[in-house]
């Protein structure tokens, strides 16, 4: 996605203590003082929101035990808040993927593709952190060699928590941050 650009990763994992989500946090500090580069991505939030559990399950003694009390969920939930609150005021290009979970509305009825993160509210919450929400798929076509791998970048039916402030008006389009972020 954003090939023929020099890219620099830092990769957080917990050991036996839960280290990696006080490390994500510092460096989301420091992008918030003086981005490190014109884009900052984070893969994925999905497995953070799990990082940030298990640092929120240690703080409150419960990692070795497992057993997880509401209020350790209310925590976890307000740590991935706060980041994604971090996220959308960097000064800089900020790419977050999420697996997907169905949400059903249970007011209204309709059946809703969010991010997979904890809590009833939080999922539903993330589209309002970030200008542009995307799809990632792959598509494979009976007697193709390759999977095409496609962006969706306006919403449909299903996933109507799409949004995109950048104009492109196709439903899909190639995979490539370059082209379509441009000079944005």
């Amino acid at each position: 996605m954003l090939a023929g650009r020099d890219l620099n990763y830092t990769e957080f994992f917990d050991g036996e203590t839960p280290t990696a989500w006080g490390a994500f946090k510092k460096e989301l500090d420091a992008w918030k003082k003086e981005p490190k580069g014109p884009a900052l991505g984070v893969d994925s939030i999905t497995t953070a929101a799990e990082s940030a559990l298990r640092y929120i399950l240690h703080k409150n003694g419960r990692l070795s035990s497992g057993r997880i009390e509401i209020g350790d969920w209310g925590q976890a939930i307000n740590e991935v808040k706060d980041a994604l609150a971090k996220l959308s005021v960097l000064k800089c290009h900020v790419v977050v993927t999420a697996h997907y979970q169905i949400h059903k509305d249970e007011q209204l009825g309709g059946m809703y593709f969010v991010p997979l993160l904890y809590g009833r509210e939080l999922p539903m919450m993330v589209p309002k952190f970030f200008n542009d929400v995307w799809r990632t798929f792959v598509e494979l076509k009976a007697g193709a060699a390759e999977p095409a791998y496609k962006l969706q970048v306006r919403p449909d039916s299903r996933y109507s928590t799409l949004k995109n402030t950048l104009g492109v008006k196709e439903l899909c389009v190639v995979p490539d941050f370059n082209q379509i972020v441009g000079g944005h």
